[in-house]
């Protein structure tokens, strides 16, 4: 009926066919010799399965409607299903999501400290909320969404190149955030963003848009950091470490109480900055534009 059934012996799953692991199965581990494609799998057991190995690939759903299984290798699939299951991603291992998801992206029964990804549409009324038991990293490759108090992705937020995010009302994240490359951050009507967690990107730049503030209490090392709103106000309670400090809005705060080390600063001209507290350190191979 379609179905190919697991077996000691069973080395290929055929693409466009469900493999079905049944009850009478043992728990066992799978190791995968070579990237392998399959149309689904489908977990039907209290049992554990555990794969390593080269990559997975699934055309269909990964539906786990029973037992666990455990992720230490990388598996792609179309879409996922636990209901009375659980998917555990290892630290060594990947669930990607393909294709681009948009509205309510809920990610249920997934728990692990391993790596969570997925694409986003770019539509600001994305709203991406990952299940409160995992403890790994979201990667979120591309798209736009918002972001708000109850928003939940694990330890850390990952943003690929050109990933945005507004934010609709004041809120905290205490996870840290990792940039790919350029993101712009827009805190709109006046709302807070305070991040507690460190944000790094050997080649990421934060964008700063929107009229609220945003506060880093953690540390900081980017590659650059870019106001384009005039009127901001930014604090950095931290140690801050950025490459490339560009100033090109008309006015803007710069504050807190950390340490604030800048490669170069560059303000444009006609253009005016107002340091608040915060110190701030120049290196020694610096430049200026003003």
């Amino acid at each position: 009926e379609g179905f190919a059934e697991w077996q000691d012996n069973y080395a290929v799953f055929s693409e466009g066919e469900t493999v079905l692991f049944r009850d009478h199965e043992p728990s066992q581990n799978l190791q995968f010799a070579s990237a392998t494609t399959a149309g689904s799998l489908r977990f039907t057991n209290t049992e554990t399965y555990s794969f390593s190995g080269s990559d997975v690939a699934l055309s269909g759903k990964l539906n786990v409607e029973s037992g666990k299984l455990v992720l230490n290798n990388k598996l792609t699939a179309a879409d996922i299903s636990t209901e009375g299951g659980e998917i555990v991603v290892a630290a060594d291992g990947e669930l990607e999501l393909s294709g681009n998801r948009s509205g309510k992206v809920a990610v249920n029964g997934v728990s692990g400290t391993g790596t969570l990804s997925l694409s986003l549409t770019q539509s600001y009324n994305n709203d991406l909320a990952v299940n409160a038991d995992f403890d790994g990293t979201t990667h979120v490759k591309s798209g736009y969404f918002t972001l708000n108090q109850n928003s939940t992705y694990g330890k850390k937020l990952r943003m690929g190149d050109g990933v945005n995010f507004r934010l609709l009302s004041s809120t905290t994240i205490d996870a840290d955030i990792e940039l790919d490359g350029s993101s712009r951050f827009f805190p709109e009507d006046n709302n807070k963003l305070t991040i507690n967690g460190e944000v790094t990107g050997t080649s990421g730049t934060w964008i700063r848009r929107g009229k609220g503030d945003v506060v880093f209490n953690g540390k900081v090392n980017l590659s650059a950091f870019d106001f384009e709103e005039t009127g901001t106000t930014t604090h950095f309670n931290g140690t801050a470490t950025i490459g490339n400090l560009i100033l090109d809005t008309d006015t803007a705060t710069l504050g807190g109480t950390g340490k604030l080390s800048v490669g170069n600063f560059n303000l444009a001209g006609g253009k005016s900055v107002t340091i608040d507290g915060l110190s701030i350190v120049e290196s020694s191979a610096r430049t200026r534009s003003w």
